[in-house]
């Protein structure tokens, strides 16, 4: 089954599926959670581009993520391919915490598929809560 496949069964949401969707899942599949900084950093390479230029425009604040990835994680998402897992914000220093993103069943389904993965390699979200410090700590590994 190719990429082309899968369009022409899953073209329910506004993006069509990528080879690139396809390897923002398997890191997922492999580091648990990553934001989309860390996708962004991982499978756009024009991010670094965009970074120098922002540094010598003086926007030193906060990367920004561009907006067509957080178009292509929503349609992601609509098919149920990943999970959005919202983090506590930083209350003593009033800034959001973005949200990280995880494999779903469905999506390690989709990924073992396509790619010919074992589906016990790869890590989806579990369908309990997982703690606040499991999160944070599975963030920081997918960072390394």
């Amino acid at each position: 089954m190719s990429v082309g496949d899968v369009i022409e069964r899953t073209s329910m949401a506004s993006i069509l599926l990528q080879p690139r969707d396809l390897d923002m899942l398997a890191s997922l599949g492999t580091a648990r959670m990553l934001t989309a900084v860390y996708l962004e950093w991982l499978h756009f390479p024009q991010w670094r581009s965009h970074y120098r230029r922002s540094l010598e425009q003086g926007q030193q604040a906060t990367y920004q993520v561009r907006p067509h990835l957080y178009e292509r994680l929503a349609g992601l998402r609509e098919r149920g391919l990943i999970a959005r897992i919202d983090r506590a914000s930083l209350v003593l220093q009033s800034q959001s915490v973005p949200a990280a993103f995880a494999l779903t069943s469905q999506g390690v389904t989709l990924l073992s598929d396509q790619r010919e993965i074992v589906k016990t390699a790869l890590w989806a979200v579990p369908s309990r809560s997982t703690l606040l410090q499991q999160t944070e700590h599975m963030l920081l590994i997918g960072r390394c």
